[in-house]
């Protein structure tokens, strides 16, 4: 007589596609289900995340001829964004959203220096275009709360259970 020792198959009934296809048609689709609830512990990551970010120099290195300037200054670190450590100071959480210092947006999307508009580019030929660094962290690295991670995880599970069958 044969005895039945274990699992012999499993078939999975659902299909992943639909949460694929809403996680890439609705950019908000995350931020909706996290509610109003969660959105300040969000705030909090993204903030301590951008200070750390900054604090580390993870982020696009500074030209030679900025280091070199700033050496002839004396204005070391020769980190980015943190000659005086005021923008790293300035990031903030707030019940409604994360704030800056106005120039740390600048530095998020990137700035011109004109030519000849101040003292250190009186003798320069043309402007200059900076490119952006962003000194925001990533998505995956944003540190919440388990308890409303567990929310996004249930919220999730249930939108496979509705729409993916």
């Amino acid at each position: 007589m044969a005895v039945n020792k274990g699992i012999n198959h499993i078939h999975i009934s659902f299909d992943l596609k639909k949460l694929i296809a809403k996680l890439e048609s609705d950019d908000t689709f995350l931020w909706d289900i996290a509610g109003d609830k969660i959105k300040p512990d969000i705030y909090k990551g993204i903030a301590k995340g951008a200070r750390g970010k900054i604090l580390k120099g993870n982020l696009r290195r500074l030209k030679d001829s900025t280091v070199r300037v700033r050496k002839e200054a004396g204005q070391m670190p020769p980190i980015p964004l943190f000659r005086t450590g005021k923008l790293q100071k300035s990031i903030k959480a707030e019940k409604d959203g994360v704030y800056v210092e106005d120039y740390g947006i600048d530095h998020l999307e990137g700035y011109t220096i004109k030519a000849g508009s101040d003292d250190f580019t009186e003798n320069w030929k043309r402007d200059v275009f900076v490119k952006p660094r962003n000194f925001l962290p990533d998505a995956a690295t944003i540190p919440i709360r388990k308890r409303y991670a567990k929310h996004i995880y249930q919220a999730i599970n249930r939108l496979i259970r509705k729409k993916g069958r």
